[in-house]
């Protein structure tokens, strides 16, 4: 089993565990919500627009993939955690566009806060050989 404590070009974890963990060809990513590098400070903060944050939280998943040697063809199971599910049909919408083709499996679920104040976070099942 190998953990991956940090993986380059994602944001650090704001707790103490590990971004990812490799277990027999399959990969578990722990939540990542939509954190980006401010131009202005270089800290790290969660834009204020859910859109954004929703491009943003892919945007870092992807990071995260591309880090692992994967790409979103290996995802096979995601789970999203929202803090307004009137937001389902814009997630549904921009995932669609994602994803394109052989969707993940998935679940949605509506929480009432996530870490730092993000409106999203997901985490996700990869495998090396899909």
């Amino acid at each position: 089993m190998k953990r991956y404590t940090s993986l380059p070009e994602v944001p650090k974890p704001v707790g103490p565990y590990s971004i990812a963990v490799e277990a027999n060809g399959f990969y578990f990513l722990s939540g990542i919500i939509p954190l980006k590098k401010s131009s202005d400070t270089n800290d790290y903060v969660i834009p204020e627009k859910f859109s954004d944050q929703l491009k943003q939280v892919f945007e870092n998943l992807k990071a995260a993939l591309t880090s692992l040697g994967l790409d979103k063809t290996h995802v096979v199971k995601v789970t999203i955690f929202l803090t307004d599910l009137n937001t389902f049909s814009e997630l549904n919408a921009f995932y669609e566009n994602f994803f394109e083709k052989g969707f993940p499996s998935r679940t949605t679920v509506e929480v009432s806060r996530l870490p730092k104040n993000a409106q999203i976070e997901l985490d996700c099942i990869c495998c090396k050989h899909p």
